[in-house]
């Protein structure tokens, strides 16, 4: 957050809220007895302008130099019990010495200690593990002023805890660096991951290519998305371990290969740059991975719903065919009736009625009407094969896939299809991981597995279980 706090920014945290909700009003401007004799002590418009310090410090943790800026509530409330006017604050402080002297003694008075170096190395240090999960300012100065709060320790300026800020923020990214270095010393390894920041031949840079999503599942797209996947495993982001670095540093360190540009990560002084490009690879492989299981199980189904699509054309042909059908049958039962009755010739009424070309037409295929509604969808979902295998077999073998405990027979299922790719029958093909009737349609008239109707139902059964992660990846967010 460059630039940060703002003028505006700098006023707010150096001053009273606009507002106090009621249950602050009472837990901090409530003065006990003790409070009242500590206020009483001082006199005139000192008990006032005591007061409001004394609870200030206690609200917010430190004192803001316009006391007079006192939400009116918190005010109206210390002027009744103290038996003063808001005018009393007016020329409260004339003397800074006072207002000094008496700041002392209202901390002393409510436990809190005065910020000096020993609380300033304590805080930096705490801020730099915080500063491993936050990278933002603002977050660690609230993070920071909470802290001083809970140990009693009197806030000190905005300005003083901003420069504290950074330095543990600089700790911090030097702490995540010292981490990654043993990652970061071979020098190929260094420049492939500064090669990102350069041009393609299409005008990008890689690392704009790498962190480009699919916009649909489409073969295209998956194959683009399963190119960024190999080019990041050659590149070598599996064997890359974050694992040191705590959850929110890694976030931050892919989230900064994310969001920013190339240029400007190409300006990051070099441990800060490759410390960012480590964990956006790593990162960038898990997403990758995890994109091409969506996408994948996203065009099986395309396949089955492009399928169920045709059967349903397909069923409404039929039935236009069975109207046609059961008329013919109603003409053919007529001319034979009358052929009965009148002696005629039933050929040669019927091809003068009907035509010889609607009867032959009528003989064929007879079992294409009465086919059943599974066969009809499984037939038209192998009709998606040819689809489906411009991508279905290579992203199945790219991702490297697990199976949980009673899955391993998919798992070598889809490995002996990937072995015997070039075989148009197996054989010797597992039966185990489909269904009864599944195993039925992948065999032919000779009981023989039909590669590509297997492959298929693979295809199909790997989908369900990496939707119910019984095949998964390791490293996989999900």
């Amino acid at each position: 957050m460059p630039g940060w706090p703002s003028p505006a920014e700098r006023r707010a945290l150096d001053a009273f809220p606009e507002r106090i909700g009621p249950e602050d009003l009472e837990e901090h401007f409530r003065l006990s007895p003790t409070d009242m004799r500590f206020a009483l002590r001082h006199r005139g418009d000192s008990r006032l302008g005591v007061a409001v310090q004394l609870c200030a410090l206690r609200w917010l943790g430190f004192v803001p130099d316009d006391l007079a800026a006192i939400p009116q509530p918190a005010l109206l409330s210390l002027c009744d019990r103290l038996e003063a006017i808001p005018g009393d604050l007016d020329d409260y402080g004339t003397r800074e010495q006072t207002r000094t002297d008496q700041l002392a003694a209202a901390r002393d008075h409510a436990g809190f200690r005065s910020w000096d170096v020993p609380e300033a190395s304590a805080l930096e240090a705490w801020l730099t593990v915080r500063a491993m999960e936050h990278e933002r300012p603002k977050e660690l100065f609230t993070l920071a002023a909470e802290q001083l709060h809970v140990q009693r320790i009197a806030r000190p300026s905005v300005d003083g805890l901003v420069r504290l800020i950074g330095a543990a923020r600089e700790r911090a990214r030097q702490a995540t660096f010292d981490a990654l270095a043993d990652q970061l010393t071979d020098r190929a390894m260094r420049a492939c991951l500064d090669r990102l920041l350069e041009r393609r031949g299409d005008g990008t840079t890689w690392i704009e290519w790498l962190r480009t999503p699919a916009p649909d599942a489409s073969p295209r797209y998956i194959l683009g998305q399963l190119e960024k996947f190999t080019y990041l495993r050659e590149l070598g982001a599996d064997p890359i371990d974050l694992s040191m670095l705590p959850p929110g540093r890694v976030r931050m360190l892919a989230a900064d290969g994310r969001r920013r540009p190339a240029w400007e990560l190409a300006r990051l002084a070099a441990s800060r740059r490759l410390a960012v490009l480590l964990a956006f690879c790593a990162q960038t492989l898990v997403e990758r991975g995890d994109e091409l299981i969506d996408l994948y199980a996203g065009a099986v189904q395309n396949a089955e719903r492009h399928a169920r699509f045709a059967v349903a054309k397909q069923r409404e042909q039929t039935a236009r065919a069975r109207d046609d059908h059961a008329q013919l049958g109603q003409t053919l039962a007529r001319i034979l009736v009358d052929a009965i009755e009148h002696g005629e010739d039933p050929v040669s009424r019927a091809l003068a009625e009907v035509g010889e070309t609607r009867l032959r037409a009528a003989a064929q295929d007879p079992g294409r009407l009465t086919r059943r509604v599974e066969d009809q969808r499984r037939d038209a979902l192998a009709a998606r094969h040819a689809h489906l295998a411009q991508f279905a077999p290579r992203v199945l073998a790219a991702l490297d896939l697990k199976a949980a405990p009673g899955d391993q027979p998919l798992l070598d299922a889809i490995r002996y299809v990937e072995v015997n790719r070039e075989r148009q029958l197996l054989p010797d093909a597992p039966h185990e991981v489909l269904s009864p009737t599944y195993r039925a349609w992948v065999v032919d008239e000779h009981g023989r597995v039909v590669r590509t109707r297997y492959e298929l139902v693979l295809w199909l059964v790997a989908r369900d279980a990496l939707r119910a992660r019984r095949l998964y990846r390791a490293g996989s967010h999900r």
